[in-house]
């Protein structure tokens, strides 16, 4: 991730990726990129960084990568079978301690749930 992309530039750079995905690779992602609106209605672009692989969008309060294998750290992945959301809850990355199952609509609860889990001013490992 590039260090000179502010916070806003990184969700916009994820935003285009999942699309690409979907238009270039025909990927079934397009769940995932319903989901941007309710994550920015949500505060999260204000709050928190984003990350990515094909199937998962990472969540952290930290940019760079040291620092998110030690805070807490949420992936939110697409099950394409059924439009799905899989939300994974971390103890730094790498390191799962829970998943959750939440169905195609990620609910203003389980968003609340999210939040509280990346907003714990919570070091692990050190």
């Amino acid at each position: 991730m590039p260090t000179d992309m502010s916070r806003a530039e990184l969700w916009a750079e994820n935003i285009e990726f999942y699309k690409e995905l979907v238009t270039k690779y025909h990927f079934q992602q397009e769940p995932m990129i319903a989901l941007f609106p309710k994550l920015g209605e949500a505060g999260f672009f204000e709050k928190y960084y984003p990350s990515n692989s094909h199937e998962s969008l990472g969540l952290s309060t930290e940019r760079e990568f040291n620092l998110r294998r030690v805070k807490p750290m949420i992936y939110l992945t697409c099950r394409p079978k059924d439009g799905s959301f899989v939300v994974t809850f971390q103890q730094g990355q790498g390191n799962t301690v829970d998943e959750e199952n939440v169905g195609p609509m990620i609910s203003p609860e389980v968003l609340a749930k999210i939040d509280a889990w990346l907003s714990a001013d919570i070091v692990f490992g050190r």
